[in-house]
C-alpha cells in the first residue's frame, strides 16, 4: 500500500507541477521553474512550483524545497499542492503529527474552497492518511474528531474517492477503538 500511495503522489504531484492538460501548459524543467521564480520573485504559486519540483525533479534540491514550500504558504493563498506536498516531506522525514496535521488541514481548505487543483490533491491526501494511522500518537482521536464533518455537507465538495477514502479512515478507526 506504501508503495502505491507513494508512486500516485509523485504521479499526481508531477502533473500539478507540470500542469496537466492542454489548458495548463507548465515549465518542463526544474530550470525554467527557477528561472520563473528568479523572474517573479513574488509570486507565490511559482514558488510553490518549484519547491514541488525540487522534491520530485531528479535535478532538484530536496534540501530547497521545504523552505520553499513554507514561504508560499505563508501569504494569503491556498495552495492545496503546496500544503500536501509539505505534508508528504514531514511524513517521509518522520514527522508524523506534522503531517497529519497538514493532511487534515488540506482535506477541510479543499472541502470548503473548491479549487481546480483540490480533486486529485485530496484523492492522494485521504489516501495518505492511513500511513500515518499506526505511527501518529493520538490519529484515532484526531481522525474521529476532524473527518466526519467532512463526509456530510460540510465535505460536499469533496469528490466520492476522497470522501470514500475518509469513511474507510474513520471505519477502520472505529474497529481500531474496539
Amino acid at each position: 500500500m506504501r508503495a502505491a500511495i507513494i508512486a500516485t503522489t509523485f504521479l499526481v504531484m508531477g502533473g500539478l507541477l507540470l500542469g496537466c492538460g492542454a489548458a495548463a501548459r507548465g515549465p518542463a524543467s526544474i530550470d525554467e521553474l527557477r528561472r520563473m521564480v528568479e523572474e517573479r520573485p513574488d509570486d507565490v504559486r511559482a514558488r510553490a512550483q518549484l519547491g514541488i519540483g525540487e522534491y520530485l525533479a531528479n535535478e532538484g534540491d530536496p534540501a530547497q524545497a521545504q523552505e520553499l514550500l513554507s514561504d508560499a504558504l505563508e501569504g494569503e493563498v491556498s495552495l492545496p499542492g503546496a500544503s500536501l506536498m509539505l505534508a508528504l516531506i514531514d511524513h517521509f522525514q518522520g514527522r508524523p503529527t506534522p503531517a497529519l496535521s497538514r493532511l487534515m488541514q488540506v482535506l477541510d481548505d479543499c472541502a470548503t474552497t473548491p479549487q481546480a487543483d483540490c480533486a486529485p490533491v485530496t484523492e492522494v491526501a485521504s489516501a495518505a492518511l492511513s500511513e500515518l494511522a499506526d505511527i501518529t500518537p493520538g490519529f484515532n482521536e484526531r481522525v474521529n474528531a476532524a473527518l466526519p464533518p467532512l463526509l456530510g455537507d460540510g465535505g460536499s465538495n469533496l469528490g466520492a474517492a476522497t470522501r470514500f477514502q475518509i469513511g474507510m479512515v474513520l471505519m477502520t478507526s472505529a474497529l481500531r477503538a474496539g
